[in-house]
């Protein structure tokens, strides 16, 4: 728990010096000799950069060299340039395949970590399926439903999931607690093997090199507390990449409408009722909208892009709602807050916004004011602007 706490310490401390760059697409062709921050749907880092990277996207490309930290969530991460320090990663689909100067803490859905990787540091895996081609010099722990192992580990390894497939060199002690472990011929063990398996003792073959292996029941758990156990790594991979995500598109709606936020709270105490009620409209009208379209089939194809797009406004609406509420405080209190300053507080609205809301009923309630609160503002700017441009 204390790295974690240190790693967020750390992230949080650099960014006060940094390059920010956002857009549909987003491609580094020169060198980088400061800190960079990206945000696009597609992100790609071509050229050398001499900092640290953060970085959020729907696919995201490292193909060059990386001098410090690299942080990355999205859809599809691809690294095959090398990184000098640590990786943080969290993202559907994930693949390493370069060399990285220490250590590598990634949670997804699938991770692969390929055959060019060296790993010189410890390895940190949260995942549905893992896959570790390459070799790691330091440590491993991973959580995985599915892991399969082909390189080299090399100090101790823990490795817990459903199906487990040894097939490389484990240099130190492995530790092992799997509903099926499947050990391959080309499997090397240097060190003490300690196992559980849902299916009982497995054979070893001839991989275990002058050590043995030990099927303990004290590494045993029950069926249910297993898939907690995993629920439980998912989970903590899941709120990794939820807190990253949330953070990297703060950044982005900060930077593309700092200008437009400010004018839009100007006028929020003045007219309150008539933004809630604008967005109540909003949040409950919508819907029924959408069904009006659904009834006939020429209003299909218009109801599906509504929904699309309600659906969307939802999904980032709290984070919305964050920045209105931050940009307010920024107005009201006369501050003169910095642009990360600003993404920082937004980002604790955002997070206490959303444990607010898990609260049953309650919970629900607060979510519809503050979204209603949002796009009320939202829809008074819109009227706003339609009106000038009538006169």
């Amino acid at each position: 728990m204390k790295r974690y706490i240190w790693m967020w310490a750390f992230f949080f401390a650099f960014v006060s010096h940094a390059q920010f760059k956002s857009g549909e697409n987003v491609t580094i062709t020169q060198t980088q000799d400061d800190d960079i921050y990206l945000a696009g749907e597609a992100v790609n880092i071509n050229n050398k950069v001499r900092g640290d990277v953060v970085a959020s996207g729907g696919s995201i490309f490292v193909l060059d060299s990386i001098s410090q930290d690299l942080i990355a969530a999205g859809g599809e991460l691809t690294f095959k340039g090398y990184v000098a320090d640590d990786v943080r990663a969290a993202g559907g689909k994930l693949l390493i395949d370069a060399e990285i100067g220490d250590d590598v803490v990634v949670a997804g859905g699938k991770i692969h970590i390929g055959n060019n990787s060296i790993i010189h540091g410890n390895l940190i895996s949260f995942s549905g399926e893992l896959q570790v081609n390459g070799d790691v010099m330091g440590t491993m722990k991973a959580s995985a439903g599915k892991a399969s192992i082909y390189g080299t580990i090399g100090k101790d390894a823990k490795i817990s999931g459903g199906e487990i497939y040894l097939d490389g060199d484990f240099m130190g002690n492995t530790q092992i607690t799997a509903e099926h472990l499947t050990i391959g011929n080309n499997a090397k063990f240097h060190g003490e093997v300690t196992y559980w398996t849902k299916e009982g003792e497995v054979d070893f073959k001839n991989s275990l090199v002058g050590t043995s292996a030990t099927f303990t029941e004290e590494l045993r758990m029950e069926e249910e507390e297993l898939s907690l156990y995993k629920f439980g790594a998912f989970s903590f991979g899941l709120a990794l990449f939820y807190i990253l995500s949330i953070f990297l598109v703060i950044i982005l709606f900060h930077a593309l409408f700092k200008n437009q936020f400010p004018t839009i709270t100007t006028d929020v105490e003045d007219n309150t009722w008539n933004v809630l009620g604008n967005g109540l409209i909003y949040i409950f009208g919508v819907p029924l909208l959408i069904i009006i379209t659904f009834i006939t089939l020429i209003g299909i194809p218009i109801g599906l892009f509504i929904l699309v797009t309600y659906l969307f406004s939802l999904l980032f609406g709290h984070i919305l709602a964050a920045l209105l509420f931050t940009y307010y405080l920024n107005q009201r209190k006369e501050k003169q807050w910095g642009f990360w300053a600003m993404v920082f507080l937004t980002l604790g609205f955002a997070l206490l916004l959303r444990l607010v809301t898990l609260v049953p009923i309650l919970g629900w309630i607060i979510s519809v004011v503050a979204l209603s609160f949002t796009y009320g503002l939202l829809i008074k700017k819109v009227i706003s602007k339609k009106k000038k441009v009538v006169v």
